[in-house]
């Protein structure tokens, strides 16, 4: 069990009583009070996060400058690595049992706790976060190390099919060629099987090379992801299918991580794969856009849209979005409605 010595922990409550009652029974317990710092607003207990090393932080949801759950969230945005137990009142008891939802460790009910539930709630509070933390930390690891081998995968794969079937397709291809110089020595039918022959070659061909483009293209390590996006949009609108592809952005030639890169790149595709597949639409907008600190990624379609609750089911598309999203510790939300489309929101944040 943490001690004393361990724990730096600060009050956000602007009622007076409450700090006094709270620092009278912290007296009685193994909390030391030299660890306890007061503000009373939760603009103040942020600017205190900000210089101070705090372990647990207690929250009044009912402050001067913030009310339920918002101050709650900003915290929780600002500072993830803080263990925060929510204080409340019996009128906005919902509220808490919420943010308990949201991620907070605990909640106490004003004027219903004594001493050691006070120790009791601090201390299994903060070590039950120092627990998630670690879980968190171990799955983050797995989902890298599951991203990663399937990037170097779809390499492998790519090369292979370039310096394999691509190859040996490109050979085919070069003899199909050479025959028809002696076109006019066939008969008609075999005028035919030649054309039908150099058809399907020529479409192996672009088939192969689109597969391994798709894979691993080359124009992402090389350009950047906003070109090749450029080059995957391309190629899709050449297709003879009915969704048309539009891509608007502000980013040009700037490169990124290439963890960064590679995974707005698998998103966008997977998004429109699960547009291609689900959405009967007529037209894809893309946005791709750079703010202080993040690059935005929306897209919304003109399809059927779907029920909320089906969003929910999550298929092996939507999984995979999410799974990549939480890969870089980014924010995904998805906007839709029966017949009005589907629109998604992810926000990747960046180091400047």
């Amino acid at each position: 069990m943490t001690t004393s010595k361990d724990l730096n922990v600060l009050l956000i409550e602007d009622n007076i009583a409450d700090q006094v009652l709270f620092k009278e029974y912290l007296k009685e317990t193994i909390i030391s009070q030299k660890q306890l710092s007061v503000v009373n607003s939760l603009e103040a207990g942020i600017t205190l996060l900000q210089k101070k090393p705090i372990d647990i932080l207690l929250l009044d949801l009912s402050l001067p400058d913030s009310f339920g759950l918002k101050g709650f969230q900003r915290i929780k945005q600002l500072f993830p690595q803080l263990a925060i137990v929510i204080l409340t009142g019996l009128s906005n008891n919902d509220i808490a049992t919420d943010a308990l939802k949201s991620g907070a460790q605990d909640y106490l009910l004003k004027g219903a706790f004594e001493p050691a539930v006070l120790e009791k709630t601090i201390l299994y509070a903060y070590e039950r976060h120092q627990l998630n933390l670690v879980l968190k930390k171990n799955k983050q690891e797995m989902i890298n190390a599951i991203l990663q081998g399937q990037e170097e995968e779809r390499k492998r794969i790519a090369r292979d099919l370039h310096d394999g079937l691509g190859q040996i397709l490109a050979g085919v291809n070069m003899h199909v060629v050479a025959l028809k110089k002696y076109l006019d020595t066939l008969p008609d039918k075999g005028k035919n099987i030649y054309n039908t022959i150099a058809n399907l070659t020529h479409q192996a061909v672009n088939e192969t090379r689109l597969i391994s483009h798709n894979l691993s293209p080359n124009s992402l390590q090389k350009f950047g992801v906003i070109k090749a996006i450029g080059e995957l949009v391309h190629n899709l609108n050449q297709l003879d299918n009915t969704l048309k592809l539009e891509v608007i952005e502000n980013i040009k030639d700037k490169r990124f991580d290439e963890k960064i890169e590679v995974t707005i790149y698998r998103l966008l595709q997977e998004i429109i794969s699960n547009t291609l597949k689900h959405a009967q639409a007529e037209k894809l907008i893309i946005h791709i856009e750079k703010e202080k600190g993040a690059i935005n990624l929306i897209t919304k379609d003109d399809g059927k849209g779907m029920v909320k609750q089906n969003e929910q089911n999550n298929g092996l598309g939507l999984t995979s979005i999410k799974t990549r999203v939480e890969y870089l510790q980014g924010h995904l939300e998805i906007d839709t409605e029966l017949n009005k489309g589907v629109q998604y929101h992810i926000s990747i944040p960046i180091r400047e």
